[in-house]
């Protein structure tokens, strides 16, 4: 069953300037939020961005700001952010899999935690029970080999699963502001100009359609696949690189005499 979902609710527990907020996010209908300065528009927002890992929060680390303060000056030693996830059918939604059947992801999680001056966060995905998914990649050992084993490392552990497991399910986040402008906008890997562009390519060359060039309709994107082994072939053969400079190379290197690097001391 194809995977779609959508953003039901968000729920703040001390983040930054909000020390409680729960937030349903209508599906088709446009969410605006108003208010005044430092009401939290921003936080929320914030929020969500991290909670999905886009808009420059792929390396986000948590700083003492990012923890609530209080207007006695107390700070939060922690905060959670939760998204809920909203589908036609509980299996349109992303699903996890370790040994036994496959788990379903009905939410992501974000807690930070504080102690002392050390700062740190986890994603957390999240169950129909609410409670974070973990899951084993192996079984427990038993009889003979329980003894046998016991100081290998092996036996059964659960782990937390990670949302990089759900990664390409998640929708884009497009967080433009003057301080993540640079990350969210041109970074080579995540920014959404690149995964535009990633997105065009991948249509480029899987959608069918048809290129007209002297006179002929040449069907694309099989006559890109052609033309690309074409010349990958061209280059293999072409005689200035097999006959001269690729022998050439071959003998260089067969003259260098690496050291073997030992793995023990």
């Amino acid at each position: 069953m194809p995977i779609s979902f959508t953003l039901d609710r968000i729920e703040i527990e001390r983040f930054r300037g909000i020390e409680h907020l729960s937030l349903d996010l209508m599906f088709g209908i446009p969410t605006y939020l108003i208010g005044g300065n430092n009401s939290g528009k921003s936080t929320v927002i914030n929020a969500i961005a991290l909670a999905l890992k886009g808009g420059g929060f792929y390396a986000f680390t948590p700083s003492k700001y990012d923890f609530y303060h209080a207007p006695s000056g107390i700070v939060a030693d922690d905060f959670t952010i939760t998204i809920r996830f909203k589908a036609a059918s509980e299996y349109n939604l992303p699903a996890v899999h370790g040994v036994g059947s496959p788990v379903l992801v009905h939410g992501i999680r974000v807690v930070g935690e504080r102690e002392d001056n050390r700062y740190s966060h986890r994603h957390l995905l999240i169950g129909a029970d609410d409670k974070p998914i973990a899951i084993s990649n192996n079984l427990p050992l038993k009889g003979e080999a329980k003894d046998k084993f016991k100081d290998h490392g092996i036996n059964y552990r659960k782990h937390y699963v990670r949302i990089d497991d759900i990664q390409q399910h998640l929708p884009e986040v497009w967080l433009l502001s003057p301080s993540n402008l640079d990350n969210s906008l041109y970074h080579w890997k995540r920014g959404p100009l690149q995964r535009l562009a990633a997105l065009l390519s991948k249509q480029f060359l899987e959608t069918p359609w048809t290129f007209t060039a002297g006179g002929k309709n040449h069907p694309m994107p099989d006559s890109l696949m052609r033309a690309h082994s074409f010349f990958k072939t061209a280059v293999k053969d072409f005689p200035f690189w097999k006959d001269t400079l690729k022998p050439r190379l071959e003998a260089s290197m067969s003259k260098c005499k690496l050291p073997l690097i030992s793995g023990r001391s």
